[in-house]
């Protein structure tokens, strides 16, 4: 009996829909974990965790316990509209969402009950150890080992130190994949995701990240921190003079806007551009487009427009042959920039360019004046100048060594936090070609799916716990405890037949234990109260100030006691044995409450109709994987005759009467667990002392009932409960109970009993 693991089972299963409130099913069977979801709305309507053995090590309790308040921190706060889109856009966009949002609803559980920070936190350690660590050790592949880490990088990057800690101090951010990664993904982007606050935003996040893996011309037009656009420049400004002359004019379109909107403005010099830029729009800084210093030259100005050239249309025009250096740059025959070319022509007559195209270099502008300084937004200008008059060769050289010398600082600015500051200082630098596009789109995600993972490693301890179990129910979920409802087969003639046959006893011993109480009872006066009879013997206190000179009667009785009856209503018990068993619960109640001492009577059996949640096939293959069988799977069943609040009215004698008159629903015992049930409900009990009385014809049936039962009722004593067994016609409960007797007719009892009873009130 493991009292901790039994508040956590009813914990879970009382506790856990009421923190949901959106009607959230908890059930605990067999030793899967899973989520079942609503095949609609996609939000979890069922959430099961393993059944807890009493010998559950600390580690499954705290996988448990983080992963209900994971679960529930979904019901809560996640929109499912927007995982029912992410699905829509495909299911690698989904795996990424659930993994940038995870952070979020943790958080934002972790605000509403105080101790789910702490649970939690053991689930990420949880996480660590029996997933991330052991994967890592099997995987040689790069891209496989990304797929393993993304969910600890991403998690570090919001902010969850025990994440951050584990990537530092197992040197994973030195990985070269890890670097690639965040050379790839735009700064802007990585630095909104501890700053999640809807499953929106988590969407929004996804398709940015899973955009900029595909694409691997999207950083260097995004982010100068990661690609060194510079260094590609060079080798096209080598190899294709084409090509490089097409995308130089595209870049002169873009830095003469950036110009013509720089001069109409403001009316401060090109060297004051950062103080004119952050009067235009200071809160760009949030932008979800960043360039670093010195880049707004290799920058494309629009994305959309698609200013820099694809790299198949580079090829595509190598295809068509050789331009000399005047239609490069002019732009003539460029089919995929013409559309800027003639807006840069037109800068030159007119003084301005496409109204999105201005407002994108203006966006531009103001990230790299947040990022950068005056000196290099004056560069940036003379080089804009410069390359009107030069040749695309000389442009592409003067932009690489203008990058060359700010290549070093795009890994030292970061908005966002401290930690996310050092990641990006430690991670920041240029992506390799290891890792190409195809790659990372094709990258297996099997480890990056926290609640899948989390699910099957509980599995895992579940069954080795399981495993070593001395006994183990499939689950306690169908397990029933009721008023015993009368059936509509009820006779009054029944109540009145158990009313005379013990009326007679209970007199008798009523009578005998009233004589035992008042026997033990005792008055005694004790002084050194302020008010009450005058002690005379304290009188010498008022010498001394001393008030305390009176004295109160204290009546001690032997009535501060709780008892519960347990009678066996399984099918042995039928017939002459219920009629006994029934009769003897009935009188023993009376008694006890005519002397005012509080009592329970309960029933147990198992209940008369299968569980219907619980599939055979699923039982038999768990049983299978654990090496074992369940000992138990059929759902318990406890009529309650008579609980501690209720006096023997009417209706409560009815259902004694019902339960020895109607016996159809009598079926198998579970004894073992059956103590327990009726154990926990007397243990909470105030009374000082607590004693059960079990009565039964035999042995508990079942596989490893027998020792379940004995060690049960050991347990029970060393909590303080007194154990007594009555054998009903049957003397098997000598082997379970240290204190029994038998009987076999009802008119034995007082006799039998009154012995017992002398002892538990006498003591």
């Amino acid at each position: 009996m493991n009292r901790e693991i039994a508040i956590l089972r009813e914990t879970i299963k009382k506790l856990t829909p009421m923190l949901a409130g959106k009607g959230l099913k908890v059930t605990q069977q067999g030793t899967q974990a899973y989520v079942r979801t609503n095949s609609q709305t996609l939000e979890p309507e069922v959430v099961n965790i393993p059944y807890i053995p009493d010998n559950a090590s600390q580690e499954l309790i705290i996988a448990i316990q983080g992963f209900i308040d994971h679960e529930v921190a979904h019901v809560l706060f996640t929109i499912w509209e927007a995982i029912a889109e992410s699905y829509k856009r495909g299911s690698d966009i989904a795996q990424l969402t659930n993994i940038i949002e995870d952070p979020f609803i943790e958080r934002e559980i972790g605000k509403k009950y105080p101790g789910s920070p702490s649970n939690i936190k053991s689930l990420h350690r949880f996480f660590i150890e029996r997933i991330t660590k052991p994967a890592l050790e099997q995987l040689e592949d790069e891209m496989d080992i990304w797929g393993v880490l993304i969910v600890p990088i991403i998690r570090a990057l919001s902010g969850q130190k025990v994440f951050d800690d584990f990537l530092r101090d197992e040197g994973h951010y030195e990985r070269q994949v890890v670097k690639d990664w965040f050379a790839r993904v735009p700064k802007d982007v990585l630095d909104r995701i501890p700053n999640v606050k809807t499953t929106w935003d988590s969407l929004e996040i996804a398709q940015a990240i899973w955009d900029a893996m595909q694409d691997p011309q999207q950083q260097s037009q995004s982010e100068g921190e990661g690609e060194k656009p510079h260094e590609k420049d060079s080798e096209n400004a080598d190899g294709d003079e084409n090509s490089q002359g097409q995308k130089q004019d595209s870049k002169q379109a873009s830095d003469e806007d950036d110009q013509d909107e720089a001069e109409a403005g403001s009316e401060s010099p090109s060297d004051d551009d950062e103080q004119s830029d952050d009067e235009e729009d200071p809160g760009d800084e949030d932008s979800d487009q960043e360039e670093s210093d010195g880049d707004d030259e290799d920058a494309d100005p629009e994305e959309d427009d698609a200013d820099s050239p694809d790299p198949s249309d580079e090829d595509d025009q190598d295809d068509e042959g050789e331009r000399d250096d005047d239609a490069d740059e002019t732009g003539d025959g460029q089919s995929d920039s013409s559309e800027d070319d003639t807006d840069a022509d037109d800068d030159d007559e007119e003084g301005g360019s496409g109204e999105d195209e201005g407002d994108d270099s203006e966006g531009e502008e103001d990230e790299s004046d947040t990022d950068g300084d005056e000196g290099d937004g004056e560069t940036d200008d003379e080089d804009t100048e410069e390359s009107e008059e030069e040749e695309p060769e000389n442009d592409a050289a003067d932009i690489g060594d203008g990058d060359a010398d700010q290549s070093d600082e795009p890994a030292k600015e970061v908005h966002g936090s401290d930690d996310r500051k050092e990641i990006k200082q430690e991670v920041g630098g240029t992506m390799t070609d290891t890792c190409d596009a195809r790659s990372w789109v094709d990258a297996s995600l099997e480890y990056a799916e926290f609640d899948g993972a989390i699910a099957t490693a509980i599995q895992d301890q579940a069954i080795e716990d399981s495993q070593d179990a001395e006994y183990l129910p499939y689950t306690t979920d169908g397990d029933v405890a009721e008023k015993k409802p009368v059936s509509e087969h009820y006779m009054d003639k029944w109540l009145v037949d158990l009313e005379d046959e013990t009326r007679q006893m209970v007199g008798a011993m009523q009578k005998d234990v009233e004589r035992m109480m008042a026997a033990r009872s005792r008055s005694v006066h004790v002084p050194g109260f302020r008010s009450g009879r005058l002690h005379s013997a304290g009188l010498h206190r008022l010498a001394t100030g001393d008030e305390r000179i009176f004295r109160r009667k204290e009546v001690h009785t032997t009535k501060d006691t709780a008892v519960t009856l347990l009678i066996d209503n399984s099918g042995s018990m039928g017939g002459a044995k219920m009629n006994t068993a029934m009769t003897a619960g009935f009188a023993l109640s009376q008694t006890l409450e005519r002397v005012s001492i509080l009592n329970e009577v309960i029933g147990f059996t198992t209940a008369y109709t299968r569980n219907q949640d619980i599939n055979p096939s699923t039982v038999r293959a768990e049983e299978n994987r654990m090496g074992r069988r369940f000992n138990r799977v059929d759902p318990l069943y406890h009529p309650i005759y008579k609980e501690f609040g209720e006096r023997l009215t009417p209706p409560v004698k009815k259902r004694f009467a019902d339960g020895r008159g109607n016996q159809a629903f009598l079926c198998a015992n579970v004894d073992g667990e059956s103590v327990l049930f009726a154990a926990w409900r007397l243990l909470a009990r105030k009374e000082e002392r607590k004693v059960m009385i079990v009565l039964s014809d035999g042995a508990p049936c079942g596989s490893g009932s027998r020792p379940h039962l004995k060690k049960t009722v050991e347990d029970c004593q060393r909590m303080g409960i007194e154990m007594i067994g009555i054998g009903i016609q049957s003397n098997e409960v000598r082997h379970f109970y240290p204190r029994n007797f038998t009987i076999n007719r009802p008119d034995e009892l007082p006799e039998a009993v009154m012995k017992e009873l002398k002892r538990i009130l006498l003591g």
